[in-house]
């Protein structure tokens, strides 16, 4: 009851997420075994793998692309080729034909932030999309799935409404400076970016 109240979330996959590290929290608590395996990561690793596959990533970097008036961008290099594979796209990294990262700093993207298609991309681990005219606030909800990504560097965009440090679980860097966000979450005392944050920029707002 306690994680359901504490979890709850229109988003399935952030839910057992969330649950995930509710539970191993209370573990390390409590000498009590209060986990449940229906929610734990591994299964919400596979089910979000298997998204990925069936949805296609060129076609997830291509939203954002759209999302963000890519035929203006600075550098497009590769962007929308067909005879280009996506991880030759400028700003793409990737391990094994899985992105990784994505970096495009100062490349004139406009339009609101996209969210939702990054957090499709479960497996990145580095976000840098800073010096750009990005606006609107962000569903941080939808971040919870990004398990891996650690750098994270907004700053310098028109991005508004209330910030969450805690983006993402594996969040190391975060940088939200030069922005117009008004006021910040609360977190959850069991996030496990609890652990691992390093740096917050949150100046300039």
């Amino acid at each position: 009851v306690a994680a359901d109240y504490c979890c709850s979330s229109p988003d399935a996959y952030s839910y057992h997420h969330c649950k995930c590290d509710f539970s191993n929290y209370v573990d390390k608590i409590y000498p009590i075994e209060f986990r449940d395996t229906r929610h734990s990561c591994s299964v919400r690793d596979g089910v979000g793998a298997e998204n990925v596959t069936l949805t296609g990533v060129d076609q997830i970097l291509k939203a954002i692309y759209e999302t963000t008036t890519g035929d203006f961008w600075l550098n497009k290099i590769g962007w929308l080729d067909e005879e280009v594979e996506y991880c030759d796209w400028y700003g793409v990294s990737c391990e094994s034909r899985i992105v990784i990262g994505i970096d495009l700093r100062g490349n004139n993207l406009t339009g609101p932030f996209p969210y939702h298609n990054i957090s499709m991309l479960h497996d990145i681990q580095s976000l840098d999309l800073a010096n750009n005219a990005l606006s609107g606030s962000i569903d941080y909800v939808t971040f919870y799935n990004l398990r891996h990504l650690s750098h994270i560097d907004l700053s310098s965009n028109q991005l508004s409404g209330a910030v969450d440090i805690l983006i993402s679980p594996a969040a190391k860097y975060v940088n939200f400076s030069q922005n117009n966000f008004s006021s910040i979450h609360r977190h959850k005392i069991f996030h496990p970016a609890l652990l691992d944050l390093e740096i917050v920029d949150l100046s300039h707002n």
